[in-house]
């Protein structure tokens, strides 16, 4: 029921317990994500399983992947590939898991959380081919580097830790250098102190009465908490839930 790297190749294989469950049993992950401006509820299709103690004593470093290779691996990160039939299987699974758990009274509308790579939009166009539910562009946007580093300073200066300071301190460096803001290089613990997300230039005071934010994987929940709170903000949404295609550890 899991993932196996054989050399930079992920592949699905059910009799692994590594990385991620990825049959029927045990499937969707259904749970909340919370920080300190906010909550919201999440379905994900497929459950990411923690790293054992001996795996985290034994790997040198960061684990290839970061404890999700799969999503690397469609992204073509940390050298990672897959393959047609592990892609397609996973994704007949996947197709299984929608049809038969997510049910809504109300059927929301999607809007997919802003990324670099298409699998968002690949992941909300299949909902919304199998669930008809429509997708509305436009009304968020990725935040900039720029307003990265300036939220950072604002909590550089007001943190009462010594080690922490200095600890933001060094991802405010790391932050400044990214040409495009990645949360990936900021520790779980800080991603809340960041704004990664800003109202699109669609963004209208039309508001839909319930709204299906779609991402691809959940680390912290920080983009999905700071996306409702945007789409709140600007009186888009009065309801909202959240899908990814990989669980939270």
């Amino acid at each position: 029921m899991g993932l196996v790297i054989l050399g930079t190749k992920v592949l699905v294989d059910h009799s692994s317990r590594e990385h991620l469950i990825t049959t029927l049993a045990g499937n969707p992950k259904q749970y909340t994500v919370e920080n300190e401006f906010g909550s919201i509820d999440v379905f994900s299709v497929f459950t990411r399983l923690k790293a054992t103690s001996q795996e985290r004593r034994d790997r040198p470093g960061r684990k290839i992947g970061d404890n999700c290779p799969m999503i690397y691996a469609l992204k073509g990160k940390d050298g990672l590939t897959t393959g047609y039939r592990s892609v397609r299987e996973m994704l007949l699974i996947g197709e299984q898991i929608v049809r038969q758990q997510l049910v809504f009274r109300d059927p929301p509308v999607i809007v997919c959380i802003p990324s670099s790579h298409s699998i968002v939009r690949h992941v909300a166009e299949q909902l919304g081919k199998h669930l008809q539910l429509t997708i509305v562009d436009g009304l968020l946007a990725k935040a900039t580097v720029a307003s990265a580093v300036a939220d950072l300073d604002r909590a550089i200066s007001s943190s009462k830790s010594y080690s922490d300071r200095k600890a933001l301190q060094n991802i405010r460096q790391v932050v400044n250098k990214q040409q495009v803001l990645a949360l990936k290089d900021v520790h779980t613990r800080f991603r809340h102190l960041i704004q990664p997300i800003a109202a699109g230039p669609q963004a209208v005071k039309h508001p839909y009465s319930s709204i299906l934010l779609v991402d691809d994987l959940v680390s912290s929940g920080t983009s999905l908490i700071a996306a409702k709170n945007v789409l709140r903000s600007t009186q888009q949404g009065q309801s909202f839930t959240a899908l990814s295609l990989f669980s939270k550890a």
